[in-house]
């Protein structure tokens, strides 16, 4: 490194180096030959994270989307490209609302649905094979 590059890159963090490890800085600049006292760590090595297997248990309760529709959902949320094995899904997914049971209403869905992290809603069009999914945040 040279003499501009430390009075330029490293003296602006002159205030949180030890006052050895500045003095060891110039010093061997100055006299690259000599010894230095600062204690040298190894390079830090990048481990990565090893996230804990979750355990789930999958118990589908829905009576209009299927486990696959599960596992594709959750492959949405992951990000993952590729959908999910239906065995290992690795969500649980609670049933906050069933309109044939509980009703249709904004005010029942909003008083179920509201304020729960990670709600999905799921509505099957009526006479249709399709479905609105949407993530509320």
């Amino acid at each position: 490194m040279s003499g501009e590059d430390i009075i330029v890159k490293v003296r602006p963090y002159q205030q949180i180096l030890e006052s050895n490890l500045w003095n060891d800085i110039i010093s061997k600049n100055m006299a690259p030959n000599i010894a230095i006292s600062s204690i040298i760590l190894p390079d830090r090595k990048k481990i990565p994270a090893q996230l804990p297997v979750r355990k789930v248990h999958f118990n589908n309760t829905s009576s209009i989307i299927t486990d696959e529709h599960f596992a594709e959902i959750s492959s949405w949320i992951d990000r993952h490209s590729s959908i999910y094995d239906v065995t290992k899904i690795p969500y649980k997914f609670n049933l906050l609302l069933r309109g044939s049971i509980d009703g249709f209403t904004c005010e029942l869905f909003h008083s179920l649905c509201d304020n729960i992290p990670g709600t999905i809603a799921v509505i099957k069009v009526n006479g249709t094979n399709k479905y609105l999914v949407d993530i509320i945040h």
